[in-house]
């Protein structure tokens, strides 16, 4: 494939799930429904594109297999519990499997070429994209402007989200500005884009997410004090550390999506999720029963036998916080194994951007940058089965490929 044509797939890409969230929202019937697809598809194409190369690296070979192993746990809950629709298990086997399809495509996509183009290229769109969001964040406190949402206001302060239909989903988007923007070329001093990650930060900041100033601390930390020349053991004693500051600033968040578990829709369902992985050890469920997308469009009987309609935000109708857990979705449906597929996976990612920062690779920030996120939002939020995180899995594929190069 020649670069141009490769710079132009890559890009187009990025821009259309940039913006998917809001064309989606601002589009109708079979435009909409691409729109909102199109996370899966770029998964599928990734996925397939690999496929026909039919070479598989190592790291390739470990994520497949861990991919393959919870899709036969999902499968065998769904086979003993017989308790959603082919049409709806389909469309969760999907939904749980385009992170690992699209690192695993990304791999492929990227072997063999330059990528240092593609990337410089990216981050000029980039920095133009994030000039772009910041203008219209500052007009956005002063004048009203078409197709700018509003949520809320946290200590008396409007939260920003621009064009999405949630701070968070903005906060995703800029994070992926940052990791990009995070690239070392060869010309360092010249292509620091300081400003524009000041820029990245400040509206990071501003949507009020804990989550979000978490990692802004995390960003700003690692950045500071020139984390990639550290040595291994300052490196993980900065990460305890680090993890520490998170926990302590999301205190209050926690508590109040955990603290009364009972009443609160994060915190039900995380105890009947772990009744479930007790009861129904070693597996979950099956697909579409328990946290995911598909578990509310066709109403998982799950949800009914634990009354959940009768819960705010876990409804038939308010069902805005039946897909606002990771976890839980995976003990649900998947179990004490599935838990234990995904704990493997972060041991491999953790492994992979510890090598990455000890190798001093130009693309370990981007790595560490993405993931670390996913695993921070991933407390409440979809996190590694939203579409955001085909998004992420591009870069993350694209990082473990340039990495494992050294």
């Amino acid at each position: 494939m020649k670069i141009k044509v490769r710079d132009f797939i890559i890009t187009t890409i990025t821009i259309l799930l940039v913006f998917q969230s809001p064309l989606t929202l601002h589009t109708t019937g079979f435009i909409s429904k691409i729109f909102s697809s199109f996370d899966e598809l770029v998964a599928i194409f990734m996925f397939a594109y690999s496929v026909l190369k039919m070479k598989y690296d190592v790291s390739q070979k470990i994520i497949l297999h861990k991919m393959l192993f919870l899709l036969v746990i999902g499968l065998l809950g769904t086979l003993i519990y017989n308790l959603q629709p082919t049409s709806a298990v389909l469309k969760d086997i999907v939904t749980n499997s385009k992170f690992f399809l699209v690192i695993i495509g990304a791999y492929t996509f990227f072997r063999n070429n330059d990528n240092e183009k593609t990337i410089i290229c990216l981050r000029n769109k980039v920095k133009v994209l994030s000039i772009v969001f910041f203008i219209v964040t500052i007009l956005s406190y002063f004048i009203q402007i078409p197709f700018i949402n509003i949520s809320e206001y946290r200590f008396g302060v409007k939260s920003l989200q621009l064009f999405y239909y949630h701070p968070a989903l903005l906060s995703q988007i800029l994070v992926l500005f940052l990791a990009i923007l995070s690239y070392k070329d060869n010309d360092e001093k010249k292509e620091n884009c300081f400003i524009i990650k000041l820029m990245c930060l400040i509206m990071l900041c501003l949507t009020l997410r804990t989550k979000s100033i978490c990692f802004a601390l995390i960003y700003i930390t690692i950045n500071r004090y020139d984390f990639i020349n550290k040595s291994i053991i300052r490196k993980i004693l900065t990460m305890f550390i680090l993890l520490f500051l998170v926990l302590f600033l999301a205190r209050d968040s926690i508590y109040k999506y955990y603290g009364s578990m009972e009443n609160t829709a994060r915190g039900k369902m995380t105890i009947e999720s772990i009744k479930i992985a007790k009861n129904n050890f070693p597996i979950g469920y099956g697909f579409a029963t328990y946290g995911t997308y598909s578990a509310v469009t066709d109403y998982s009987p799950i949800y009914m036998n634990l009354g959940f309609y009768n819960i705010y935000g876990l409804g038939r109708v308010t069902t805005h916080f039946a897909t606002d857990t990771f976890w839980p979705a995976v003990l649900g449906e998947f179990g004490v194994l599935g838990l234990f597929t995904y704990i493997s996976f972060i041991l491999f990612m953790i492994k992979n951007i510890l090598y990455s920062l000890n190798k001093k690779s130009r693309y370990s920030y981007i790595l560490a940058s993405l993931f670390s996120f996913m695993l921070i939002i991933s407390t409440s939020s979809s996190s590694f089965i939203n579409p955001i995180s085909v998004l992420y899995g591009i870069y993350i594929g694209l990082s473990i490929y340039e990495t494992n190069k050294l």
